[in-house]
Parts: C-alpha cells; sequence; structure tokens
C-alpha cells in the first residue's frame, strides 16, 4: 500500500504580464501487488511476475486556473503527454512534470516473463512483458499521443534480449485500440563482437499519433545505424 499528499502555491506571471495566483492539494492512495514466480534449472533461469496497481486520486487539479484570462491559451509547461512504456505503467502518478494531474481512479496491469543463463561467463537473458492501463471516473486525461488518453488507453508489449553482451536489443510496441492500429514501435539493437560494434534502430509511428507529435514535414518511419 502506499499514499501521499502535496500542497502546491501558484503565483504566476503569463506572456501578457498577466498575475495568476492559487493554492491546491492533492495526493493519490493505492495499492502495488507483484509476486515473482521463479523455476530454477540445470542451465536456463526462469521468472514469471504479474503485477496489479489499484490507484485513487484525490483532490482537484484545478487545471483552470493555468489559462491565461486575456488570451485564453493554457501555461501549463508539463505533464499532460508523458510516453507510456513499461516502467510508466506502474508509475502511481504517471504525469512528467508537476502542473497536470489527473484525477480518477486507475488499475494498471501487466506480468512479465523472462529466463536468465550464462553465455561464455557472461548473464544473458530474454524477456517480455506485456500490460495495459485501465482508469474509470477520469477527469484532465492525458493527451492522446500519451498512450494513456481517456478510457481506451494503449496496450503496451516490450520485448528484451542479452547474449552475453555480444548483443543486446529491446523493442517496444504500443497498440492503440480505439485507431485499431499499433501507434508506436520503438526497437534498437547493440553489437559488439570481436572488433566490431554496431547500432540500428527502427521507428514508426501510426498517423494518429504522428498527426499530435510531429509537424506537417516530418517523418513518423526512421531506421538508423552505426558500424565502429
Amino acid at each position: 500500500p502506499f499514499a501521499w499528499g502535496r500542497i502546491d502555491n501558484y503565483d504566476l506571471w503569463t506572456q501578457n504580464d498577466t498575475p495568476i495566483s492559487f493554492s491546491r492539494g492533492i495526493g493519490q492512495a493505492g495499492v502495488d501487488m507483484r509476486y515473482p514466480f521463479v523455476r530454477y534449472g540445470k542451465n536456463v533461469n526462469f521468472i514469471i511476475e504479474p503485477r496489479v496497481q489499484l490507484t485513487q486520486s484525490f483532490g482537484d487539479a484545478e487545471l483552470e486556473n493555468f489559462i491565461d484570462p486575456v488570451d485564453g491559451l493554457s501555461v501549463l509547461e508539463d505533464g499532460s503527454s508523458p510516453d507510456l512504456d513499461g516502467a510508466l505503467l506502474f508509475e502511481n502518478n504517471k504525469a512528467d512534470g508537476f502542473d497536470f494531474f489527473e484525477e480518477g481512479r486507475r488499475v494498471d496491469v501487466g506480468a512479465s516473463i523472462s529466463a536468465h543463463w550464462t553465455m561464455n561467463n557472461r548473464d544473458s537473458y530474454v524477456s517480455l512483458f506485456g500490460g495495459r492501463s485501465f482508469a474509470d471516473d477520469i477527469t484532465n486525461s492525458f493527451g492522446r499521443q500519451s498512450g494513456l488518453a481517456n478510457e481506451e488507453p494503449d496496450y503496451i508489449a516490450e520485448v528484451g534480449l542479452n547474449l552475453g553482451g555480444w548483443v543486446d536489443g529491446r523493442t517496444l510496441f504500443r497498440y492503440d485500440p480505439q485507431a485499431g492500429d499499433i501507434s508506436r514501435i520503438d526497437a534498437e539493437l547493440r553489437f559488439n563482437v570481436w572488433k566490431l560494434r554496431g547500432v540500428t534502430r527502427y521507428y514508426r509511428l501510426n498517423d494518429n499519433t504522428a498527426d499530435v507529435l510531429l509537424e506537417d514535414d516530418a517523418v513518423q518511419e526512421v531506421v538508423t545505424g552505426g558500424l565502429a
């Protein structure tokens, strides 16, 4: 179980030299449950870990106070567009700053399975993680591009690989159920064999995500690489 609370006091000046001053109290309470199942083998050890987190937010984020009364523009500087991945999924407060605060309830569900072994006296593993966040009675929802918007957040999956330090890779997939499409793929593979070192990366956004994140002339699918 966990709980936290915070009192914020804001004293802002907008670009129109308009003063904005207010205070607010926010907080969360919840429980984070995880339990690893480990099977030791002769050559390979397996770990399966399911995890569930329930979070209830309290207080009034008062986001309406972050609006410049002169031009109606927001003065929020952070928080509403985090980038969902396996680590962020189990953060109780998923905002990437202090201004934005999402009210309501969330249930974060995920599980990982991994195999660990030794290759040439080096630790090696392959891992798979999948999960999703479910929201209820949400106000001040995150932006669509975050993967956490409204009550239909993205599904996420991550694949990891390390072969004795020679090959090291990670791939993130996000599936958008609203668009019925993979909203994001971010894959990176590194290798270090003999005197050769290299890296390659593949990155792709679907149309819905790219429309929000990218400028009109920006590419939404990229392949890069290097060798040394």
